[in-house]
């Protein structure tokens, strides 16, 4: 009776494939139908177990990783950023369908579970310029779906600083400059969830998109000057 009701006042075509959704192809409620969402499944068997990379060899760790030292110590993406994921992403970013919080955190929830149990999830912060254009926090909308279908703990610790510029226009190297002064702690989250001042020893990141790992870096060197031990990366795809 619910879905025939949705489907009266509420017609809608899939985000994706642009079918029509309704009857049996209306999954929750989010504008994908049941066929597209049953392709959100990670299918890569060999990854980098430092950023998820997709590998094509039994190395444990891409060259990047090997070349470099991150602040973190593990980020784990669900999937690689293309085809449905990369327009499924881009449709809740850029095209404002927030309804997909609820499917992105349903995504990500049995991965926090299973990887990272109990441990504070901390979204990153958007760009202040992004987030007056944009209306809405996607990473701060994804962690409030979170927080309501499952035990998570959200923290937003995290604040970000006027100025910075978009990173998908930069080179890794501009990527690194333009994030050195980027992020801050905010120093009454800090008090309110930890009043005591003793952080906790390991903290997770919540992303959308890990590329070069300079976000989920300078994010780590933050925290860990807090006293932070441990900071892992959960982000929904690798680029």
């Amino acid at each position: 009776m619910k879905i025939q009701i949705l489907d009266t006042l509420c017609p809608e075509r899939c985000v994706l494939c642009g079918q029509w959704i309704q009857g049996e192809s209306r999954t929750g409620d989010y504008p994908l139908c049941r066929a597209c969402k049953t392709l959100f499944r990670w299918t890569v068997e060999q990854r980098c177990r430092v950023c998820s990379l997709e590998l094509t060899s039994e190395v444990e760790i891409c060259m990047e990783c090997r070349g470099r030292s991150f602040s973190f110590e593990q980020n784990v993406s669900l999937f690689p950023y293309r085809a449905h994921v990369q327009e499924a992403i881009l449709a809740y970013k850029s095209h404002g369908v927030q309804r997909l919080s609820l499917f992105f955190a349903e995504l990500l929830l049995p991965v926090w579970e299973k990887t990272f149990p109990q441990l504070p999830l901390l979204p990153v912060p958007p760009r202040p310029e992004g987030l007056k254009v944009r209306g809405f926090d996607p990473i701060g909308l994804i962690c409030r779906e979170l927080s309501r279908i499952g035990p998570v703990r959200v923290v937003p610790l995290l604040g970000r600083s006027k100025g910075t510029k978009e990173q998908k226009l930069l080179s890794k190297q501009q990527r690194e400059e333009n994030l050195r002064k980027a992020f801050f702690v905010k120093q009454e989250v800090l008090k309110r969830f930890f009043p005591e001042g003793k952080v906790p020893r390991s903290m997770v990141l919540l992303d959308d998109v890990f590329t070069t790992g300079a976000t989920l870096h300078r994010c780590a060197e933050v925290l860990k000057e807090e006293g932070v031990q441990e900071v892992y990366g959960l982000t929904l795809a690798r680029d």
